[in-house]
């Protein structure tokens, strides 16, 4: 909030990037622009650098044990605060990146990230909770089952648009149901409380 203050006073609350993108491929209708191969190329360095984190490195296995069970992570001497302070940083990065590229389609604002925040909950529910390349999958079967149904509401049953963010709920709900052996309810219920407490503390 106080970069959303400072962004206010200067002015600069809403940017768009002032980059235009060219055509490099024309197939009919189909148009892949230079900037469509470089968000692709960004795409598949941050997965592999990510799974690489979260795979092959301790801070990694740290990270997936706390997810585990956070308090046997704990009593084995995971130091939670340092790992927590880690994520927050891990995290920042490729939402710097996606931000700055967003721009180049798009004018963002400060609160512009918070409209991400379901989709990408739901897309890590759906292709799993601690694997990189099964959030990838995630988010692509989540975007194709949020275009698909939506166009089917809206042919058939002239449904907005604006109810685009029930689907996405419904396919997170969906996913929990059916992945409730992986992801037990208590667990997750036991992640958002924490969560939850930690922001309360924080505050």
């Amino acid at each position: 909030y106080l970069v959303y203050i400072f962004a206010s006073i200067n002015n600069v609350v809403i940017i768009k990037a002032g980059y235009t993108s060219k055509a490099v491929v024309k197939i009919n209708e189909l148009v892949i622009t230079d900037l469509d191969i470089f968000i692709v190329g960004v795409a598949i360095f941050m997965m592999l650098f990510f799974h690489f984190i979260i795979s092959k490195t301790l801070m990694g296995k740290q990270i997936r044990a706390m997810w585990d069970n956070f308090e046997l992570a704990r009593l084995s001497g995971v130091k939670v605060d340092r790992v927590r302070r880690f994520v927050c940083i891990l995290v920042g990065i490729p939402a710097g990146i996606i931000g700055s590229l967003w721009s180049i389609y798009s004018t963002i604002t400060p609160t512009s990230g918070w409209l991400l925040l379901l989709p990408a909950f739901a897309a890590v529910i759906v292709g799993g909770l601690v694997s990189i390349p099964g959030a990838i999958i995630g988010g692509y079967l989540l975007g194709f089952g949020e275009n698909f149904f939506m166009y089917i509401a809206y042919k058939f049953a002239n449904i907005s648009f604006a109810y685009k963010p029930l689907i996405t709920l419904s396919i997170m709900l969906l996913a929990l149901f059916i992945r409730a052996d992986i992801i037990p309810a208590r667990s997750l219920l036991s992640f958002l409380t924490r969560v939850a407490t930690h922001r309360g503390n924080v505050r």
